[in-house]
């Protein structure tokens, strides 16, 4: 299983992807084009990914929806980890939300 978590910017989003069976845990900067996308997560089976809300959360849906099994919207205030944060970052929120 892998789980992305974004960090949704407004020219760009944080990914961190966790595979659970192998222990990998992978991050970059993805610019928002389909190929990039599509590039760092790989195959679609056993993907689950969390999407970070904000103003353009849409944007980023439609770029992943067909290269992941589930995606999952979350309230960034409602993400006590990422809302309590002392030191906030795109890599410290991403990999939360992964």
């Amino acid at each position: 299983m892998k789980h992305i978590g974004l960090d949704s910017h407004k020219q760009y989003d944080h990914a961190t992807m966790i595979n659970t069976e192998t222990g990998e845990v992978k991050a970059k900067r993805l610019a928002h084009t389909k190929e990039e996308f599509k590039r760092f997560i790989g195959d679609r089976a056993s993907t689950k990914m969390v999407i970070e809300s904000c103003w353009n959360w849409s944007k980023t849906y439609e770029l992943a929806r067909d290269l992941v099994e589930e995606i999952i919207l979350a309230h960034p205030l409602k993400v006590k980890a990422i809302a309590s944060a002392k030191v906030k970052t795109d890599a410290i929120d991403s990999r939360t939300l992964a």
